[in-house]
């Protein structure tokens, strides 16, 4: 009851704040004198709980005692008292000066004087508040359900409290609140009491996810050592809220309609419990606040124990949805230990604009997990519900029906535009489709039957068109009986008769066993639709406990007929051996199942988990009658083991027909559609081939095969499978094969075939040849066309040529029309082979086509019929050569059009280009065959080139190639230096054109991008500047500058011949006229030119004939000079001085012109 005081008069009672009016607190009270018209005194309360034998329980009442010390005098303007506050509730003042009081009513605030004999109003009263303590959480939120600890710490000043207390622990309810549980702690728990993650299990499990808030409190006022004994407070045992009797303490306590424990067991003055009426109660709670209020009290705080974020997952399988695809998600919902979340539990499905769209779906709601399934994802016929995108599913669950919410996940998938194919599992064997089968089966529930759909991005469904041919399509791998590898539907058919079916016009049901393999097995489905692509699906086969056994069968193959031993190896999905395993040998039935027990065993392996079985010639062919009527080969020998504790599991072996007969053919080659005599024998052969006997013509057939294995024994030509059953010897007479290829010949009766032993019918075409290689479209014009008929590169002598895509209009011959939508074919005679056709005019071709075929067909004079010939004659648009191919993107371009046919220029055929930018031009070839276009192009892309107004299929490209040329901004003059050309990623471009302007030349990159030159500066000029442009098709050109500096020549003024030991002179010109700074070497001496003097040297002194010396003159920037003077012997005869030029010593030159 914060700062609460008041008086009979309703003015306040204290002339202060009751901020320091609190438990062990010592305060000098300041009172209202107004209200103190006689000696009044001070009492505290005393709230009492005892034991009632009438009642049966306890009861409750309150006694004051007057407060030593506590008289307050009317004369006084502000009576003050000093009062030690020890303990918390209402305390009064009162104009009596009794040692307590014994009889009131609180419930109108009076008290009975009985001194006066009277009823008399208490002055006034006040509330001593609780001393504060505070609470610490080590953590202020928490998730339903993960069971997270939490330690709750109680502190008085910062330091944890030395005394007992109460820990309440209430679930907030808006407006309500209720008791969770009342916890005591003892003084040596110093306030700490940690909430274990199993005690907040019990904490929260049924009382959900909400704001629990925290109160810690302590009555200090009774008991021994001045604590009090819990179990003589009013607040009861430890223990869970909302028990009888009441646990806890708040504000509240006391209020009768509250707190039931108080209400009919209040007492008044005389000792007896209040009877229908509140005359003189000693409580009331509207008056006298709380009852027995505690001295320490904490202020609370909040837990938050938010909703738990269920654990959901949807398989990989099923986490894409397909628009406008029926589908199902299949969302796995846990709590944070992997246990099921029960329902009852809501579902809200959001589409990609996180649109609430569950009522477009269908839930199937279970514990653990729940199925969200559509017919037609995102649409519902013309409404449109959701587009592709990510989507999501929040599921929310309220344990405990109010209106928290203790669980709230959400999880996404995906629903975007199905693939060209896809296939859908409807079940994988086990009932459902998420695509595992947790056990290999039982012998009594095998096969299994998996279904499953092929469907493409038009609803189309793979089986609803020719069932045959779509088998072919779908193919299935992996760990099953009779998988050794990849096997279509039709193949696995072929093996077992029935196992596969296609019923409703949707759906695959195929019969197959699965088997186990190491660390687990599993089944692939896989199907390839031609443009609509290829889709595979795995199931997985034992679960994740491997729940199967590994069974091999060796040998895999065998021939019927000779008795064998099989040995059956049995092992778990680990490796170890099953030694102790049931095994037993069973045939294969047409349904795919196990039939007829042919020899089992009970333990007894090897080590190595091997079982041997003796399979006599009897088994192999009378106990077939057991399961078939007929004995036969192939047939298909199943193990069976039963290893315990790991499970069941499955081998086969193949017993295969003996292949012991032989085909021969009278011929082996035929002419396609040619009627023919010739013979097929049948025999009984050795491992070589060669004839050793008849077989019996019963249940003896010959088929014939194409190169893929299909027996096309009655779609070839003219020969029929009842020629050729119950014979081996087989005579026909004019029958023909139209269709060209290599056919293998094959014979088998029951348990017997020509397998290593087949024949080979070639069947050849004729072939078409003819003088004109193409027809031109729009060109050809009555123009004639000899056609060459061959067969094995010899003429066919006569018959008859059908040409497709030539027609008689009546007055000439026309190509190319489209014989699919009517006659337009002609047939010809050929006579020695040859057939010449005249008035053939090409023009035609279908709308926006460029090229169409011309083929054939013929049919020989004798008795036979068409087949189809090999050679084509192309009815095409003239052919086009662009130069260039490529063109610069933003660089003037200019592309000429080369217009051929045969070979041969055209001229007059309109050409037009269209491409990005737009760019369309049109022009007519000239003379030389060319057409001629000039652009520039602004936009990368390729040109499109046609030929009246029809595509050839040759392109321009527009690129944004760029050439870069990398060369030094300066080099010397006579110097070579390299010129690299680089693209704009910096690669070298070999085949640009390199020009350099200061010799004219242009020169072509190498395949490192480099070409070379040497510079050259005109005159007396110290430099000259020049450019390097690079250029090449379909790349914009790069231009440089260089600069080729120009060295000059120094030139040598120095007499010819000298006499040993004198001294001479050395002068140095150069081009440039007068030069300082030039070192001149004579003889190992090198001095500088400073001035017009030049440099004097002193000859040798030694010499004995006349010795050549070299002068040398260099300088930096400029050509060395180089010259000989001759120093000759002391007193021979010297010559006049003469000047030195370049050696000669003809002529004395002081400049001379530079060289061009």
């Amino acid at each position: 009851m914060d700062e609460w005081q008041n008086s009979s008069t309703g003015a306040e009672i204290l002339n202060m704040s009751t901020e320091d009016i609190y438990y062990g607190n010592t305060v000098t009270v300041k009172f209202n004198g107004s209200l103190i018209n006689d000696t009044c005194y001070v009492y505290k309360p005393s709230y009492n709980k005892t034991w009632n034998d009438g009642v049966g329980d306890y009861v409750y009442s309150v006694d004051w005692t007057k407060l030593s010390g506590s008289s307050l005098s009317p004369t006084d303007l502000e009576p003050q008292t000093e009062i030690m506050f020890d303990r918390a509730g209402l305390w009064l003042v009162v104009e009596d000066n009794a040692p307590y009081l014994d009889k009131f009513n609180m419930s109108n605030m009076s008290y009975y004087d009985v001194s006066e004999d009277s009823w008399e109003d208490i002055v006034g009263w006040f509330w001593v508040n609780a001393t504060d303590w505070t609470i610490e959480l080590s953590d202020r939120t928490v998730k339903y359900g993960h069971n997270d600890s939490v330690t709750i710490t109680v502190k008085q000043g910062g330091n944890p409290i030395s005394r007992p207390c109460w820990i309440d622990i209430w679930l907030l309810n808006e407006s309500s609140s209720e008791l969770v549980y009342h916890k005591e702690l003892e003084a040596a728990d110093e306030g700490v009491w940690t909430i274990t993650g199993s005690f907040m299990y019990t904490l929260t499990h049924s009382n959900g996810a909400g704001i629990y808030q925290i109160t810690a409190y302590d009555d200090a006022v009774y008991g021994e050592s001045g604590y009090a004994k819990h179990e003589m407070e009013v607040y009861e045992d430890e223990g869970s809220g909302g028990v009888t009797p009441e646990k806890g303490y708040n504000d509240t306590f006391g209020n009768t309609s509250i707190w039931t424990k108080f209400d009919g067991r209040i007492l008044n003055s005389s000792g007896n419990v209040l009877n229908g009426n509140w005359n003189d109660t000693t409580y009331r709670y509207d008056t006298c606040g709380p009852f027995d209020p505690p001295e320490f009290w904490a202020t609370p705080v909040n837990l938050t124990v938010a909703a738990g974020e269920p654990q959901l997952s949807i398989p990989e399988r099923n986490a894409t949805m397909y628009w406008s695809f029926p589908g199902e998600v299949n969302v796995s919902i846990k709590d944070y230990d992997g246990n099921d979340i029960t329902t009852p539990y809501t579902v809200i499905v959001l589409n990609r604009a996180k649109e609430n769209v569950t009522a477009n779906i269908t839930l199937d709601k279970q514990n653990g997990y729940c199925r969200i399934i559509s017919d037609s994802w995102g649409i519902n016929g013309s409404h449109i519900w959701g587009t592709n995108g990510t989507w999501y599913i929040r599921i929310v669950k309220s344990d405990v029906g109010n209106a928290s919410e203790e669980w709230n996940g959400t999880v996404k998938f995906k629903v975007t535009r199905a693939p060209g194919v896809q296939i859908k599992l409807i079940d994988d064997g086990d009932g459902n489709n998420d695509g595992e089968l947790s056990e290999v089966p039982h012998v009594d529930n095998q096969p299994l039957t998996i279904k499953f759909q092929v469907i493409n991005r038009k609803h189309g469904y793979l089986g609803a068109g020719d069932q045959t041919e779509d088998m072919k399509n779908i193919t299935l791998s992996g760990n099953a009986l009779l998988l050794s590898s990849e096997t279509t539907l039709y193949e696995y058919n072929e093996m077992i008769p029935g196992s596969v079916q296609f019923t409703g016009g949707k759906t695959w049901e195929v019969n197959i066993t699965p088997t186990m393999a190491p660390n687990g097995g599993e089944l692939t489905i896989s199907v390839n639709w031609g443009n609509w692509g290829t889709d595979e699906e795995t199931i997985m086969i034992g679960g994740s406990l491997l729940n199967g056994t590994v069974v091999s069968i060796s040998p895999e193959e065998f021939v019927i007929g000779e008795n064998i031993t099989l040995t059956v190896r049995v092992t778990t999905p680990t490796g170890m051996p099953g030694y102790n395993a049931y095994v037993a040998l069973y045939y294969i039935n047409n349904s795919g199942g196990l039939q007829h027990l042919i020899n089992w065993t009970n333990g007894g392996g090897t080590s190595t988990g091997e079982f041997y079985f003796f399979f006599n010639v009897s088994q192999q062919t009378d106990n077939q009658t057991n399961v078939w009527p007929t004995i036969e080969a192939p047939r298909y020998i199943a193990a069976y083991a039963n290893l315990s504790n790991v499970g069941y599991g499955y081998g086969y072996a193949k017993m295969k027909p003996k292949s012991d007969l032989g085909v021969k053919l009278s011929k082996d080659t035929l002419m396609a559609g040619e009627a023919t005599d010739f013979w097929i024998n049948v025999s009984i052969v050795d491992e070589n081939c060669n004839s050793t006997g008849t077989p019996d013509d019963t249940n003896l057939h010959v088929r014939i095969y194409n190169e893929t294995g299909d027996d096309v024994t009655d779609s070839i030509g003219s020969i029929t499978t009842s020629q050729l059953d119950g014979d081996a010897t087989i005579e026909l007479t004019g029958e023909y094969i139209t269709e060209p290829g290599i056919y293998t010949i094959y014979a088998y009766n029951n348990t017997h075939n020509s397998e290593g032993c087949n024949a080979t019918l070639t069947v050849v075409p004729v072939d078409v040849t003819c003088d004109i290689s193409e027809f031109i479209w729009n060109v050809d014009d009555n123009i004639s066309a000899t056609f060459t008929v061959t067969w094995q590169g010899q003429p066919v002598g006569n018959g008859t040529l059908r040409i497709f895509n030539i027609t008689d209009t009546g007055t000439y011959n026309k190509t190319w029309v489209n014989y699919t939508a009517g006659n337009a074919t002609i047939d010809v005679e050929v006579t020695n082979g040859v057939v010449t056709i005249h008035n053939i005019t090409a023009n035609y071709l279908p709308p926006e086509v460029g090229l169409m075929n011309i083929t054939f067909a013929y049919r020989p004079e004798n008795a036979g019929d068409y087949a189809n010939a090999t050679g084509v004659i192309p009815v095409k648009v003239a052919d086009v050569t662009p130069t260039p191919d490529m063109v610069a993107l933003n660089e003037p371009a200019t592309v000429n059009i080369l217009v051929s046919g045969r070979g041969e220029p055209l001229e007059g055929v309109f050409v037009s280009i269209d491409g990005p930018g737009n760019i369309q031009l049109n022009t007519s070839s000239g003379s030389d065959g060319i057409a001629t276009f000039s652009f520039v192009p602004t936009v990368t892309g390729e040109i499109e080139i046609l030929v009246e107004n029809r595509t050839t299929g040759v392109k321009i490209e527009i690129t944004a190639h760029t050439l870069n040329i990398d060369a030094p901004a300066q080099v010397n003059e006579d110097e070579e230096f390299t010129v690299t050309v680089k693209d704009e990623n910096d690669n070298p471009v070999e085949g640009a054109q390199v020009k350099f302007t200061g010799t004219g030349e242009t020169k072509t990159t190498d395949e490192n991008g480099e070409v070379k030159f040497i510079g050259t500066v005109p005159g007396t000029l110290p430099y000259a500047t020049y450019k390097l442009i690079a250029t090449k098709a379909g790349y914009r050109g790069d231009e440089e500058t260089i600069i080729v500096a120009n060295l000059f020549q120094l030139y040598i003024d120095a007499p010819a011949e000298v006499d040993a030991g004198s001294t001479f002179s050395v002068k140095v010109t150069s081009d440039a006229g007068v030069v300082y700074g030039v070192d001149v070497t004579f003889n190992d001496v090198t001095k500088t030119i400073t001035g017009l003097d030049g440099v004097t040297f002193t000859a040798p002194t030694k010499v004995d004939k006349k010795t050549p010396y070299d002068i040398t003159a260099s300088k930096e920037g400029y050509k060395t000079a180089t010259a000989t003077v001759t120093v000759k012997p002391a007193g021979i005869p010297g010559f006049e001085l003469i000047t030195l030029i370049a050696a000669t010593g003809v002529a004395f030159i002081l400049l001379r012109k530079r060289r061009h």
